[in-house]
C-alpha cells in the first residue's frame, strides 16, 4: 500500500508492517465532506437568501454593487477553503508518510 499525494513523497507500505495509511485517507475524506464542501455550500445558499433579500428592500446602483462586492468575497472564502484544504491534505499526507517510514524502520533489521 502508499500513500500518493501530489507533491509528497510516496512511501510503500505493506501487510508485514504495523502502520495502516486507511486511516488518514478516512480522516481527510471526511474534512473534506463534512467541513470544507458543507462550508462552501452553506456560503452560497446563505448568498443567494441575502439576494433574495437585498432585492426586496433595495434598488439601484448601490444594491448592485453590493451584491457583486459580497459575491466576491463568496468566491474568495470558498477558494481559499478549497486552498487551505489542498494545504491540509499535503500535510496530513506527509505527516502519514513519515510515520511509515519510521514504523518500516522500526520493523527492518539494520545491518
Amino acid at each position: 500500500m502508499a500513500l500518493e499525494h501530489e507533491g509528497t513523497v510516496t512511501v510503500n507500505t505493506s501487510e508485514f508492517y504495523g502502520m495502516s495509511a486507511e486511516g488518514i485517507q478516512n480522516y481527510i475524506s471526511e474534512i473534506q465532506t463534512i467541513v470544507i464542501q458543507e462550508a462552501c455550500e452553506n456560503l452560497e445558499s446563505g448568498k443567494d437568501a441575502l439576494h433574495t433579500a437585498l432585492r426586496t428592500g433595495w434598488t439601484g446602483q448601490a444594491e448592485v454593487n453590493f451584491e457583486k462586492n459580497f459575491d466576491n468575497q463568496i468566491t474568495a472564502t470558498v477558494n481559499a477553503l478549497k486552498s487551505a484544504e489542498a494545504a491540509l491534505e499535503a500535510e496530513l499526507y506527509a505527516i502519514a508518510n513519515s510515520w511509515i517510514e519510521q514504523d518500516k524502520q522500526m520493523v527492518e533489521v539494520s545491518e
